[in-house]
């Protein structure tokens, strides 16, 4: 035997035990290795496709009669961002949803919005977001989708110059998903749950029977 053989000896020895007895073993094949795969596929097909888009359910409560109003709920239905539940009609039924959590937020527009004021020559207006303390981060989203939407709005009938503007760009280039976050974490399980299991298993053994297997093994 080299020396090199006879210093990593025992550590061949116990390397091939453990892996037969882990092996034979169905509770720590079942945690070590089909658990971790169970979820992989579990939450890999529910965030391995996932476009990171954000979505927020919402009622819209149209109160006014003015064209602009109806133009802004139409372009709520159709935005992305903003998913109109077109069922709700009233407040109250508006009111009962996030109660119940089936709504994240509602948009009122009062009777005042869209109309043209005595002070001013444009319409103007102000709509309302009401969300439940449940879900107020998806309301206070929703604040921010709005107002963007209504600058866009606000420039149709007042121009504002604006010297400072920013944009944004994609890269062409594949980024870390979350399958492979969940990949790495669930392997990362699946190694402590060998590494767990497997002295469990071996060293006990060993010690009921002397360790006979550990010393079967004879090299050239």
């Amino acid at each position: 035997m080299s020396p090199w053989r006879r210093k990593f000896f025992t550590v061949f020895v116990f390397t091939r035990l453990n892996t037969r007895r882990f092996f034979r073993d169905r509770l720590a094949i079942f945690f070590g290795i089909l658990f971790p795969l169970i979820f992989l596929f579990v939450f890999g097909g529910i965030y391995g496709n996932s476009n990171n888009n954000v979505t927020v359910d919402a009622a819209v409560i149209n109160q006014s009669s003015s064209p602009v109003a109806a133009e802004f709920v139409a372009g709520s239905e159709a935005a992305k961002v903003i998913k109109v539940d077109k069922t709700v009609s009233t407040l109250s039924a508006a009111e009962n949803k996030m109660i119940r959590g089936q709504l994240d937020a509602t948009i009122v527009l009062p009777p005042s919005f869209g109309m043209i004021s005595l002070q001013h020559s444009y319409p103007s207006g102000q709509a309302e977001v009401l969300y439940t303390n449940n879900s107020a981060q998806a309301g206070q989203t929703l604040v921010s989708v709005l107002e963007a939407e209504f600058q866009d709005l606000n420039a149709r009938f007042v121009p504002v110059v604006t010297p400072f503007t920013a944009v944004g760009k994609e890269l062409n280039k594949k980024s870390l998903t979350e399958f492979d976050y969940i990949f790495s974490g669930l392997l990362g399980f699946s190694i402590i749950g060998i590494g767990i299991f497997g002295p469990i298993n071996v060293f006990p053994e060993l010690k009921k029977t002397r360790y006979p297997e550990a010393f079967s093994y004879h090299a050239d």
